[in-house]
């Protein structure tokens, strides 16, 4: 993820939660729709869409799930 956001100049990987069948990735990003496109270019990219969920942190402090659309989120799983 370092490579991936730091190549566009949008962020860094705050670090990651595993466990519960789940890994959480934890990034910092300066555009949040340029980081998604990037983001879900490298897992497509790498074989790894397969399950993934990518939310965003909202003002709130809530998450907003923005792929796959229509769905549920919930940290921890």
């Amino acid at each position: 993820m370092n490579e991936c956001l730091g190549w566009t100049g949008n962020g860094h990987c705050d670090g990651e939660d595993i466990g519960s069948g789940t890994i959480n990735i934890f990034n910092f990003v300066i555009d949040v729709k340029k980081a998604l496109r990037s983001t879900l270019n490298e897992f497509s990219q790498n074989n790894l869409l397969e399950g993934v969920k990518i939310a965003c942190e909202n003002a709130e402090g809530n998450y907003v799930l923005l792929y796959p659309e229509g769905r549920e989120f919930n940290l921890m799983g």
